[in-house]
């Protein structure tokens, strides 16, 4: 998945951070963001560190299981978005189990996706606990899952770029390149070397009109670009705080862009589109028939999965589970919802 001698070149450190800044959750960002409880040999709170800076004693915050409702409990004490308690002698347990493990002596994807299998087992024996329970909504995968469903995602050899633009034109917010070969990604770099090519002012005035140029370069210069993605940086932090119908919006008003676009990625965003226009239809009409609009949307939003399976094209199929569903249900925990939208509440 990752090349051992993975090449990094040419990264803007500006580029690197703002896709820090847009994509971390902006509610883990601020002073009481999160909250981290060591718990010794006997389950009680040894010392409690925050996003603060702030170290707190056991006497601080005393939990007495390791239950949902006392995690919750404890995460409303200390007034974070994120508490997490975990076995003082677990980091240890898990960096030895997880390097223990063929291969991920050389593949650092591979030694993270181990990381984190050790880490869900200690969830299960109920030595880790998070509120909102993100440990547990979130799967361990499996290296060889994965590598095929990346192969399904990237064609080889082949570049990818994504590149945010600033609403106002005025600059290139955050942008990447890669490439992978040999089912790695074996170079990553940022708009910055091809920046004679594609001169960030110039570029971010016109994007919408000109981004084929920048698959252009990169494919005379990298690799041919397999997926590319375009978007402002105002589309982008809608849709991750928007409805679920969000990214056509922004598909239908071209603030977001795929070009190219693998199959499996055009039959998901033309189901997106035509369910988004079955639901704006269904505000529409909603003194009429609300239900079936709804219900419209629905299927059709399905049709599309069926499509991706029958076709063999589904990329989610070796993984076991949908991403894209998961990230719906995940993000109303850490991302404030968009003015009229109420996001899921955290499962129980």
């Amino acid at each position: 998945m990752i090349a051992r001698d993975i090449e990094i070149d040419e990264i803007d450190p500006r580029h690197w951070h703002n896709w820090w800044r847009l994509l971390w959750p902006p509610g883990l960002t601020h002073e009481n963001g999160w909250a981290v409880a060591l718990l010794d040999d006997v389950g009680a709170v040894a010392k409690v560190v925050t996003s603060s800076g702030n170290s707190l004693t056991g006497a601080d915050a005393p939990m007495n299981a390791m239950t949902r409702d006392e995690l919750e409990r404890l995460r409303g004490t200390l007034g974070v978005e994120l508490f997490v308690a975990i076995d003082e002698a677990v980091p240890a347990e898990v960096i030895r189990e997880a390097e223990a493990r063929p291969g991920t002596d050389t593949d650092p994807g591979r030694l993270a996706l181990e990381y984190w299998a050790a880490v869900k087992k200690r969830v299960q024996q109920g030595r880790v606990g998070t509120a909102p329970p993100l440990a547990e909504a979130v799967p361990a995968i499996g290296p060889d899952e994965l590598q095929r469903t990346f192969d399904l995602l990237i064609p080889e050899p082949s570049a990818l770029v994504a590149y945010v633009f600033e609403d106002d034109g005025s600059d290139i917010f955050s942008s990447v390149i890669a490439s992978k070969e040999g089912g790695d990604l074996v170079f990553v770099s940022t708009n910055q070397i091809v920046d004679d090519a594609v001169v960030p002012a110039a570029m971010a005035r016109r994007w919408r009109h000109d981004y084929h140029r920048i698959n252009r370069v990169v494919g005379e210069r990298i690799d041919r670009v397999s997926l590319g993605a375009f978007a402002s940086r105002g589309a982008v932090e809608r849709i991750l705080s928007g409805p679920p119908d969000q990214m056509a919006r922004e598909l239908a008003a071209r603030n977001v862009i795929f070009d190219p676009a693998p199959a499996w990625l055009k039959v998901l965003l033309g189901g997106a589109a035509v369910a988004s226009v079955a639901t704006r239809g269904a505000q529409v009409l909603s003194g009429f028939m609300p239900k079936m609009a709804r219900k419209l949307a629905g299927e059709v939003a399905q049709r599309a999965q069926t499509t991706l399976k029958e076709t063999g094209i589904d990329p989610w199929a070796s993984l076991g589970f949908d991403p894209i569903a998961l990230w719906l249900d995940v993000r109303g925990w850490f991302y404030p919802p968009a003015a009229g939208h109420r996001p899921p509440a955290a499962r129980r």
